[in-house]
């Protein structure tokens, strides 16, 4: 497999250790299924996920600028923090809008934000970072005006 961050191929593999090695793109250990490159002695390393991640990003739900957002990587020195959980890195693989510099990290751009159809609500709903609920003010749904009752942000709903 070729990978556009990487100039050799990459080998299909299964790693069943300790998760000592860490994928080159969103930087989690990397135990199963993933891709290595031979060439490095393993030092570049994929997991099988992170390598079929989209070369761009048309539409996200936090970011309100129309133009795609575009995985690339950024040196050391520039760091950066994720516009939807607000952890700061320094430089590594991200996706980037070139004309509002929001920037997402890989682990929040793999999460899915589209909730299944709730047995309460007649819409599709998503979580949403709102403004009006961090002032205090309620929130309401998007298509049919009604209130939204509970807690509807996330910084990091993957972690405790």
């Amino acid at each position: 497999m070729k990978h556009f961050s990487h100039d050799h191929e990459l080998s299909s593999r299964l790693l069943k250790r300790d998760g000592s090695r860490s994928c080159s793109l969103c930087e989690d250990p990397v135990v199963g299924p993933n891709y290595w490159c031979d060439q490095c002695s393993g030092k570049f390393v994929l997991h099988k996920s992170c390598a079929k991640l989209p070369r761009e990003i048309l539409k996200y739900p936090f970011h309100s600028c129309k133009h795609p957002l575009i995985l690339g990587t950024s040196s050391s020195s520039s760091r950066y923090a994720c516009g939807v959980c607000h952890q700061e890195y320094n430089g590594g693989f991200s996706y980037t809008c070139s004309e509002c510099d929001f920037k997402v990290d890989i682990k929040c751009s793999k999460i899915d934000y589209q909730l299944p159809e709730h047995f309460i609500h007649k819409h599709p709903l998503m979580l949403n970072e709102d403004v009006a609920e961090a002032a205090g003010r309620p929130v309401s749904c998007s298509g049919c005006k009604d209130p939204v009752l509970g807690r509807t942000t996330t910084k990091r709903p993957y972690r405790d």
